[in-house]
Parts: C-alpha cells; structure tokens; sequence
C-alpha cells in the first residue's frame, strides 16, 4: 500500500490523499489486482463539511466516478469518497508503474486534477537460464537451470556457437542435460575454445512470454589431436635396395614421407622429425646419411592449428658399415726367406684390411701394383677377393738396387677404393753421386739431379742459416707435405726472410690457399688468420677475440667471436610529471635474438625527483628507454645491452 501527499482544494482546511493498494498479482496472466481509494479530511477539528458532489479518478488512463451525497460527513477523522478494484495489465517485461488523476467537485469546495504514481511489484515474465558450470568440454553433459516464475511455463532452449545452431530441446520444465556436440570443435579450428550461447524462450502455453540468453565455456577436449596416419620410409640413395636389401650405415639416406590430418577442421601447421639427433620439417624430406647402426627411430611430431600435437615413431634396422681400411702397409728390401737386405731387389711387403661385409653382399677386390719412382704407370703384381686379410708377401725381383719403388695396394669394395702406397727405398749406400755429378746422396743412391737427398737421420750441432748468413732477402720456404692420398693430405710451407714484407716469419696452408699464422717483427705482432680458429685444445673451447672496439662519450659497443654483443649509450628524455615517459633507442647493430636491457637515470636525486627508469618494448633492433620523474626537468638515461649476434 501506497499514499500520495497532501491534494489541495478550493478550500484551505480540506485536503485529500490517494492511496494505492497492491492487493495480489497473477504470475500467469501479468496482472496485479489493485485498489484505488480517494480519502477526504479536514485539517481543522471541530467542523463538519457535508454536500453533494463526485470524485473524479482516472486509473491507468480510464476514469472512474463516485458520486458524493450529504450524509458523506467530512470531518478531521477523514472519509473514503472513492474506491475502485481493478485488475491492472503489467507490461511485456512485468514492470507496471500505475498512474492516478483525481479531482473533486462539492458544493462546498472543488479541486483540480492532481497526478500521483505508485510502480507495482515486477511480476517476473521470461526465465532467466542459468549453466551448472562456466565451461565444459565439447561431448561432456552441461545442465541448463529454468527458475521459472509459473508452473504454467514451459521453454524451449536453443544454441549457438560460431555458426552452428541447433535446438536443445522444447517444452522443458525447470532443467535440461544437455551433451554439448563434439561437432562444435569444427567451428574454432585455430582455436580450443569458444563462447557458446543458450537462449531461453519461455511460453505460457503457446504465447511466448520473452527471451533471454546464458553463455558458457565450449572446450575443445584434450583427446582432440591431429593424426598421422602412416610414416613412410625408404632408401633415398640409388643402387643400395637393390644391392643390398637393406639400410647402411653411413651410406642410406632416408626418404621419409608422412600422412597426418587435423582433427575437426584444423589443420597440420608444422611437421617435427627427428632422425638419430638430427631434426627434419615438411611433410617430405630426405634426411642425412645414417651415422648409426642397429635399430634407428623416426620419430614424428605435428603441431595443428590448434596448437595441438600427435607422435608417431617408426623403426628402421641399419646394417653396420665402415669405409674400407687399410690397417698395415710396410714394405723392404729382402732375401727369399724374408730377411731384410738392402741390396736385394726382392720386396717383403707386410698388409691388413678390412672391407665390411655387410651380409656378404658387399663388394670385395684388392690390387698389389708398383712402379719405379720416378715412372708414371703402375704394373700389377697381384690380386684377389676378400673381406679382411693380415699377411706378408715377398715380390721377387721387382725393384733393382739402383732407383726408389713404390708398391701400390688397393682395396675396393661397392661404394669406393682405398689407396696405400709405401716407397722401397734404393740399396743403401753412405754417400753416392748423382751420375750427372749434380747430384748427391746420403743413405741412398743418388736419383734427382740437381739436389741432395738425405735418408738417413740428422743430428745438427750448429745453426742453420735459410738463405745463408743475411745474404738474400729473397722468401725461404720449407715444406712440410703428405701424400695426395693420404687420410689427411697435409701441405704446409713455413716461410719467411723477404726483405720486401711485414712479416718475418708465418705458416702457409697450401692445400687450402690460406694463411695460417704470422709474425710481424715491426709490431711485435701474432696475427692469425680469419680462417683459423684458436682452441685450448684439439676440437676443444675457442679462445674469443672481438672486433674492434667503437666508442665515444658514454656510448660504444664491442662483438666478440663467439658473437657476444655488448652496446651501451644514453639518450634524454623530458617527462611528463610523474608520469611515465619513453623514448626509442635504435641499436647500431641489430641482434639476432632480443638482448637484456638494463638502465640508469643520470641524476643527482634519484628516489625523489626521478621516481624510476626502465627498459620497455625490448626487440632485436632497439628498446623503448622510460623514465618517470615528479617534474619536467630533461633526464638522461643511460643503457647497456647485451646479446647474441651471429
């Protein structure tokens, strides 16, 4: 119940009042019965007012009358003049602010028409859903709550997510189970979630009563992956299936090819395998050669679009193979029996190799020739088949006394030959001359004019002056080489004496064309060069170098060999008060991955006046410098980075 204020009249001591009176409300058919009643009094005691007369009162746009007669006495106590029931429609949303008009006509006194306006209690309309949980996994069951403010409603319950929508279910009470489709996920392919919407019709039999909506949480569930279907192998290199029937080690290269798919409507974004240590991409790929024996995993990893992984492996046997070797070569001069005789033109050669079997399916030969040293076509002396063989064998009158031999072995097997040649040296002999006496030999006979030999071990007691004793300025070179066949084919010069040079003495490296080391006398300087990494040991740490150092005031920079970069500066930034305030410092030379950035505001009152710096928005090429400060006074920031360049 309800009461406006005070209602005047024509006459001062008579005023009148509304009252409003909810008295219930049908829920079903969004009304409220209400009371409306005009109530007259004197504000005076000890005065009647009576006459003739009607109220006037317009409810809810209607107006209504009561007429007055003279035994409708008004006195200080009051009298109710009008009084009407009437069932009042609420709007569609159950809201209903009811408004009143009233006026009086008497023959005692009259009024005007005044308003007075009461809101009635909300009669609650369309159900508001409600979810038994924020998110649930797409194919997980979800409850749907309907408080429903009638027994007499029913909803119907539909869906939407992305754009597929579908209904839920119609004339439902008061909850609903519902098994959220796993179809959904198709609609978030590059995603694992989404927003799904319930809207709730609520009906009065067949009027519908209004809408209104919940959301949840869709989730793609976890068991939601890509697929591989299939890793598919085989041999990458020409010939060797069909030779061999399987893989071989340090020969096979794999062709691999993989079949995966997304999973509702994602798809495959990376592909990841990974193949004795070494990672390949793409859905095809040849992998390097096959370092390992025995049993070889390829493991495979996709990534989906959903940022989602599956891994398959399979298995691939690898057959061991190494390259032929050839583990013993010697060779002398000897009698019949073996024994050796320098002035014998026999030879005892002494040899050991292997060749991998590889299932008695590898190729296997080997080659005995020889020549004289200074010849250039061999002869053969010997060959055969076999896999490994560890003996010694005499050549009977093959090399006369009086020239160098060379004896040649050969081994060969499906995929290459391995060479091995030893020097017979000449009959022994103290000292011999070359038989165009420009010639000489020590510890053998003489064979190149023009030179001396020497096959004998030195001892030298005195210097040795290259050039002679600073007679030339001429470069004097000493080499230091290996056969062209050798594991390693070494050819090294020492040089040194040109008057014409900086350099007093360096290393050459002449199977590579480069240099290796120098010493330059002028500025005492060991310069190695850029080719040339300096370790602690053979393979082990390199010792790091930096380039040339850039600097100026407070600003510079410094790369090191193992590509460390360390640059620093400052820059001046005028602040807002007391507000953060940034400025972009541009790196000089950009880093290959984001560098650590550390600052310091150049000031005398830190703490005070200057409230703070920082580095913000740090990238390879530069940073954004902030400094917070109470006034407006420039500051200087001070920076250093540090990172990776390649």
């Amino acid at each position: 119940m309800a009461t406006s204020g005070a209602m005047s009249t024509t006459n001062d001591k008579i005023q009148y009042k509304v009252t409003i009176t909810q008295n219930s409300q049908s829920v079903a058919n969004n009304t409220s019965n209400v009371t409306v009643s005009v109530r007259v009094y004197r504000t005076n005691t000890g005065y009647t007012t009576y006459g003739t007369g009607t109220v006037y009162c317009t409810i809810n746009g209607t107006q209504y009358t009561e007429s007055i007669t003279s035994s409708d006495k008004i006195t200080n106590s009051g009298i109710v003049l009008f009084s009407k029931t009437l069932n009042i429609a609420h709007n569609a949303d159950g809201t209903k602010t009811l408004a009143t008009s009233t006026r009086i006509t008497h023959d005692q006194f009259s009024s005007s028409a005044q308003s007075y306006s009461q809101p009635l209690t909300t009669i609650p309309r369309a159900t508001t859903p409600t979810v038994s949980a924020s998110s649930a996994d797409m194919g997980a069951s979800i409850t749907i709550n309907m408080p429903r403010a009638s027994s007499s409603f029913d909803h119907t319950l539909t869906y939407k997510f992305g754009s597929a929508t579908g209904t839920i279910g119609s004339d439902l009470a008061t909850s609903k189970a519902w098994t959220v489709p796993l179809s959904l996920a198709s609609q978030v392919p590059n995603g694992t979630s989404g927003t799904c919407t319930i809207t709730c019709k609520t009906y009065n039999g067949s009027t519908l009563i209004g809408t209104k909506t919940v959301s949840f949480t869709a989730k793609v569930p976890s068991s939601v992956v890509p697929s591989i279907s299939s890793i598919t192998i085989a041999e990458a290199e020409s010939g060797l299936a069909a030779k061999f029937g399987a893989y071989i080690q340090n020969k096979s290269k794999l062709k691999v090819t993989i079949n995966a798919a997304g999973s509702y409507s994602s798809t495959i974004k990376t592909y990841k395998t990974t193949i004795n240590g070494k990672s390949y991409s793409g859905s095809t790929f040849t992998s390097g050669v096959l370092t390992a024996s025995g049993t070889v995993t390829v493991s495979t990893t996709v990534t989906d679009s959903r940022g989602r992984t599956a891994t398959k492996s399979s298995t691939v046997s690898v057959t061991a193979y190494t390259a032929p070797k050839i583990t013993k070569f010697t060779a002398f001069r000897s009698n019949a029996e073996g024994v050796q005789d320098y002035e014998s033109t026999s030879v005892n050669c002494s040899y050991a190799w292997t060749i991998s079997a590889v299932g008695n399916k590898n190729d296997n030969s080997y080659l005995f020739e020889y020549k004289a040293k200074t010849a250039n076509a061999w002869e053969a002396l010997a060959s055969g088949n076999a896999y490994t063989f560890n003996s010694n064998r005499i050549f009977a009158d093959i090399a006369p006394i009086d020239a160098s031999y060379d004896l040649r072995l050969t081994i060969t097997d499906y995929f290459g030959s391995v060479v091995a040649v030893v020097e017979v040296p000449t009959a022994f002999t103290l000292l011999d001359f070359h038989s165009s006496g420009k010639g000489v030999a020590f510890g053998k006979v003489s064979e190149i004019a023009d030179q001396m030999e020497i096959d004998m071990d030195m001892n030298i007691y005195k210097n040795i002056f290259m050039g002679g004793l600073k007679r030339s300025d001429d470069e004097k070179n000493m080499y230091f080489q290996a056969t062209d066949i050798a594991e390693y084919p070494h050819n090294c010069k020492l040089y040194g004496g040109n008057g014409a040079s900086v350099t007093s003495i360096g290393c050459w490296d002449s199977a590579r064309s480069h240099g290796i080391w120098r010493y330059l006398s002028a500025t005492q300087n060991l310069v190695f060069d850029a080719n040339v990494k300096v370790t602690r040991a053979n393979g082990g740490d390199e010792f790091i170098t930096s380039d040339a150092v850039a600097h100026g005031n407070r600003v510079g920079r410094c790369h090191f060999s193992n590509g460390l970069l360390i640059q620093w500066g400052n820059v001046t930034i005028t602040p807002e008060p007391s507000t953060p305030t940034t400025k972009a410092v541009k790196f000089d030379v950009a880093y290959t991955d984001a560098p650590v950035v550390l600052t310091t505001a150049y000031t005398t009152v830190p703490g005070t006046s200057v409230l703070g710096d920082a580095a913000a928005n740090i990238t390879t090429t530069g940073f954004d410098a902030v400094v917070t400060r109470s006034g407006t006074t420039n500051t200087g920031v001070m920076w250093v980075a540090i990172g990776y360049k390649a």
